[in-house]
């Protein structure tokens, strides 16, 4: 197996629960590491990442201080929708949505949330589907039964969910419990016709988190995980892989990027990576694959 690392690790860009996107030549990257708000990095090589200078206080992109809550901030990721951005991230355990006109901010939280009930709730991910609905994926929290990821429309101005909560997937096979009852950090997109959801399995200080994926027909499933689940464990000797988002690199070619753990003897602070993510024929199915290449995120000075 071939393992690209840098060689700094002292200079290795550390945010976990990292998601990627392509704007206007660059690549921006955002993250959960700071208890104050989220920065925005960007890069031209996925490589090496320049810290921006963001609109909010301190050079933020979204600060504490313009948001609902002032704590415990998770999970980001940014959508370009007409003319505005589109952070949905959480805080103190609600999924929120925040705007700005810039995709470096300052982000502004509209309303006090996106549910209207009052269980918790993390990891809100977004999907738009080709008739211009749109969908929103989380975590809900639920006493007995673990964290389990969740589905609803989204209104379109994308304020509100709209409908029923639908269960997507929740821990139920050997490899998503080896450390808790832990469904989380979903991403989902279409292909041929087919809805794929990744997805991460096991408390994320347990050094066998991994990905795994799941199809359905509908954005709202119901989901069939697969088979030969997971797709990403401790791969290139990593451990503590998982939290993962999907995107598509300037050349057209499907990427994941993740977190890991520091090193085999310390959680964090974690380590942001990249692998490429491609389609195989399973049988008469298509499935997902991880590459065996990794990119470590590196902070430029």
């Amino acid at each position: 197996m071939k393992t690209l690392f840098a060689i700094v690790l002292a200079a290795a860009l550390c945010l976990a629960d990292p998601f990627v996107c392509h704007y206007d030549g660059k690549y921006y990257i955002f993250g959960t590491g700071d208890p104050d708000g989220f920065k925005a990095y960007s890069s031209t090589d996925l490589v090496n990442w320049t810290l921006e200078e963001g609109g909010a206080r301190d050079g933020y992109a979204l600060h504490k201080d313009d948001v609902v809550g002032d704590k415990m901030f998770w999970a980001p990721e940014v959508y370009h929708v007409g003319d505005l951005f589109y952070m949905l991230y959480t805080a103190e355990e609600k999924v929120c949505v925040a705007v700005s006109e810039s995709i470096t901010g300052p982000y502004r939280t509209h309303g006090s949330g996106l549910l209207t009930d009052d269980r918790c709730g993390i990891d809100n991910t977004l999907f738009r589907d080709d008739d211009g609905k749109y969908y929103m994926y989380w975590v809900r929290f639920d006493l007995g039964k673990g964290n389990e990821i969740r589905s609803s429309r989204l209104s379109d101005d994308l304020t509100h969910v709209v409908g029923e909560q639908h269960r997507c997937i929740y821990a139920k096979r050997g490899w998503e419990r080896r450390m808790g009852k832990v469904a989380e950090g979903p991403t989902v997109f279409k292909h041929n016709g087919l809805y794929y959801m990744t997805y991460s399995a096991n408390d994320y200080r347990s050094q066998d988190y991994a990905v795994g994926f799941a199809v359905a027909k509908s954005p709202l499933g119901p989901w069939k995980k697969y088979r030969k689940n997971p797709i990403l464990h401790r791969l290139g000797g990593l451990v503590g892989t998982g939290h993962s988002s999907v995107f598509i690199d300037e050349d057209g070619k499907m990427r994941m990027v993740f977190h890991s753990h520091w090193s085999k003897d310390r959680i964090g602070p974690r380590r942001t990576m990249i692998t490429d993510l491609s389609f195989k024929k399973d049988g008469d199915k298509e499935v997902l694959v991880a590459g065996e290449e990794i990119i470590e995120a590196q902070l430029s000075e």
